[in-house]
């Protein structure tokens, strides 16, 4: 077995990560300058919830992906077959114009992992706020017409929580992110981390702490919600109640002055 897929494995089955795995296309680039750009500022998530671009080990099914198995994190090809389109320019004589043009893109997948006690929508997973980013390509000559691509929203998943990266469903080609919070210090020039087991429990059992401190500071909060309505609820009563005593003052007093024009 190949050294990255011992470490995948280990990490597979270690109980304080959860591991998965993000597929994408690109424009072809031997220096890899965009996916190593990912690496470095972050994946674009276009969701609330990572689970619907990252196929987590063990978040459940969505939209048709998730649970990955083993197999699956080390062989994963979502997009591999995907065409891209781009404008060329032609120029003919003094006129120039743009046609579409047709490109085999590459595919990428790119090792994702994150502390078991984390949700896939707490706000820590993403490293910065909503942005406007833009696609290199279109995914069809329609959507290279309008524009689409090139007008996207989403926030970063942190590059902490980026394993690596390997080519076209081949694990072989793997890359690691000298960010990912798991790897220990690495020793020599491009060879694999090592895994920090220490740090990967120490950060999960700091997620679970958060958790519970959320989680209790939210019942106190919805306790003292709670006291100001009973004490909101108390006043209303005793304006009621004030209220239905002057009503009632003020209609023995008019049934009083009727009594008297009577005798009168």
């Amino acid at each position: 077995m190949e050294e990255i897929e011992k470490m995948i494995l280990e990490l597979y089955n270690n109980e304080n990560i959860s591991i998965g795995v993000h597929g994408t296309a690109m424009l072809p680039d031997k220096e890899e300058k965009r996916v190593k750009a990912m690496c470095s500022k972050g994946i674009m998530c276009r969701y609330g919830d990572i689970r619907r671009t990252v196929a987590l080990q063990d978040r459940g099914m969505i939209h048709a992906h998730g649970n990955a198995s083993l197999e699956e994190l080390m062989q994963y090809t979502y997009k591999k077959y995907e065409k891209g389109y781009v404008s060329e320019m032609v120029k003919e004589d003094k006129l120039v114009r743009y046609i579409p043009k047709e490109i085999d893109l590459e595919q990428y997948s790119f090792l994702v992992g994150i502390p078991k006690e984390m949700q896939t929508t707490d706000k820590e997973i993403f490293s910065g706020p909503k942005e406007r980013f833009a696609m290199e390509y279109a995914k069809n000559e329609e959507d290279l017409r309008i524009g689409g691509y090139k007008d996207l929203e989403g926030r970063p998943i942190n590059p902490q929580y980026i394993i690596g990266y390997y080519k076209n469903g081949d694990i072989r080609t793997f890359q690691y992110n000298s960010k990912f919070y798991g790897f220990q210090n690495k020793e020599k020039e491009n060879a694999l981390p090592e895994l920090d087991l220490e740090k990967i429990q120490k950060v999960n059992e700091e997620v679970r702490q958060k958790n519970e401190e959320k989680i209790k500071k939210s019942t106190q909060e919805l306790g003292k919600e709670t006291i100001e309505e009973q004490k909101d609820t108390k006043e209303k009563r005793k304006i009621f109640h004030l209220f239905d005593l002057m009503n009632r003052k003020v209609r023995m007093n008019q049934s009083q002055t009727k009594e008297v024009e009577k005798n009168e």
